[in-house]
């Protein structure tokens, strides 16, 4: 790769009853029930999300492992690809997440889930947010932190 710019990228296409996600380097999107179950997540593009992915790893070692931020599909590289996940199924109260690396290096998925589960998105978003730039815990530092949320609406709502 030339140097020169690059990034990430985490997008989801909205239907009424569905998503479907597309995504390039370790930003995340994360689909969760009502009950704080992810459904579906997508695998980061770097070295440590593969290898939580296989299990060599778990999501804690990820967070404070020393090559975290190593990157391996960006756009603006000239190999790059964007994976188009698997469509999957929204029911009513679902929440899809769409995140930069700084909150998913920051706030485990179990702890993501919590905020997001009931009450409106924006509370739930901004209390993420101070829980990424507050969480000790971890080694990140949440110098680009995004995230957006979206929840389908209940059958009464």
């Amino acid at each position: 790769m030339e140097h020169g710019a690059a990034t990430t990228l985490a997008l989801v296409e909205l239907q009424q009853n569905f998503i479907r996600p597309y995504h390039a380097g370790n930003s995340m999107i994360t689909l969760l029930n009502q009950r704080d179950r992810v459904k579906w997540q997508s695998i980061g593009h770097a070295p440590v999300g593969y290898a939580i992915e296989e299990g060599v790893l778990d999501e804690e070692e990820g967070m404070s492992h020393p090559d975290r931020h190593i990157v391996s599909n960006v756009l603006g590289q000239n190999d790059m690809r964007i994976a188009l996940g698997p469509r999957q199924e929204m029911a009513p109260r679902d929440t899809v997440v769409l995140c930069s690396d700084d909150l998913s290096d920051n706030v485990p998925t179990d702890e993501l889930t919590a905020p997001l589960r009931s009450g409106p998105l924006v509370a739930a978003c901004k209390q993420l947010v101070r829980l990424a730039e507050s969480n000790a815990a971890f080694p990140g530092k949440p110098d680009d932190l995004t995230v957006i949320a979206a929840r389908r609406a209940g059958e009464l709502d």
